[in-house]
């Protein structure tokens, strides 16, 4: 049985080497090759579908006191909670 340093030398060097630049025209391509037609059609028709409709976010406004409470609530266990005078 291989050693795990064994092992690490032989994944390094028979992995191919990472792509350190490349355009996004490139990734566009490589990602579509990878895709059946019919999965390219489906994304097709969900882009257009999402261009049209309309555009709108509406944010929902809280008080501070409320945000910091959720804030302390959600503080994993352990942290001390702030105190502000």
């Amino acid at each position: 049985m291989p050693t795990d340093n064994e092992v690490a030398v032989l994944v390094r060097d028979t992995r191919p080497d990472k792509l350190h630049e490349i355009s996004t025209e490139e990734v566009r391509r490589l990602q579509f090759e990878r895709i059946a037609p019919h999965e390219h059609a489906k994304l097709v028709d969900l882009c257009e579908l999402a261009l049209d409709r309309p555009q709108t976010v509406a944010l929902e406004r809280t008080l501070p006191t409320e945000s910091r409470k959720h804030a302390e609530e959600h503080l994993p266990p352990g942290l001390p909670k702030m105190h502000v005078g």
